[in-house]
């Protein structure tokens, strides 16, 4: 059994809905480890563990801090709305994947492929929760811009409007993405 996200709105809802997910279990032979699991609960009320009835046991779960990141299908969040922990993996995404691309014997097409194609729609996925201002944005686009303009030979102060225009390389700009 893969990851499973349960959102409720109260603890009794999401017992109940634990109880027919565990019968479901139970009747498909579909082995989960319930001690595994990991609880958001914006009025913790600083628990650090809480008893959850998860279908015919009860477990003691701990309880994940409301500020502390938490994976869901790939995209990181926070009860707090906190972006800087995201703003710093997804940059650090960018630099990654861009240091690499720089030693990497590419085209300037396919280049443009890259980071229109993969490089943007992943960070996009990766933000998808979480609301960057504009000079983080920018931060990004800093590393993007200048990995295209160093793989096609200009200098780093060349105009940004010459990559992002439509009638040359028409390179995603990060804040009107």
């Amino acid at each position: 059994m893969d990851d499973i996200t349960w959102l409720s709105q109260s603890k009794t809802n999401l017992e109940i809905m634990l109880e027919y997910a565990d019968d479901f279990y139970i009747t498909t032979n579909i082995k989960v480890n319930k001690k595994k699991s990991k609880l958001l609960w914006r009025k913790a009320n600083q628990q650090r563990k809480t008893l959850l009835k998860f279908g015919s046991s009860t477990i003691e779960i701990e309880i994940t801090p409301n500020n502390q990141p938490i994976r869901i299908l790939g995209v990181w969040m926070n009860l707090t709305r906190n972006s800087k922990f995201i703003f710093e993996q997804a940059l650090q995404d960018v630099k990654d994947t861009t240091t690499i691309l720089r030693t990497k014997a590419i085209t300037d097409d396919q280049l443009h492929y890259i980071i229109n194609m993969c490089i943007m729609p992943r960070f996009e996925y990766r933000t998808n929760l979480t609301i960057l201002s504009e000079s983080q944005c920018e931060k990004i686009n800093t590393h993007i811009r200048s990995c295209f303009k160093n793989k096609i030979g200009f200098q780093e102060k060349a105009p940004n409007y010459i990559f992002e225009n439509s009638l040359t390389y028409n390179i995603d700009d990060i804040y009107s993405c």
